[in-house]
């Protein structure tokens, strides 16, 4: 069982996209140690949301002007 677990994982984050933020937390971590690559992994989600909250601002603006006070 602990075999099947482990291939199972391993297909994952196989299969998981890694993009240059993930690299980053990725050679942060190895390179710099654990708490290196969380704080890293912390500010790139932190990017994320952020960029998240933008566009889901601009499209109550858009889309609900009344609400936005326009």
């Amino acid at each position: 069982m602990d075999l099947v677990v482990r291939n199972i994982l391993l297909g994952i984050s196989l299969a998981a996209p890694i993009g240059p933020s993930g690299v980053a937390v990725i050679q942060n971590g190895l390179g710099r140690g654990f708490r290196r690559g969380f704080l890293t992994g912390l500010g790139v989600t932190l990017a994320a949301g952020l960029v998240l909250l933008g566009f889901a601002a601009r499209f109550a603006y858009s889309a609900y002007p009344t609400l936005a006070g326009a």
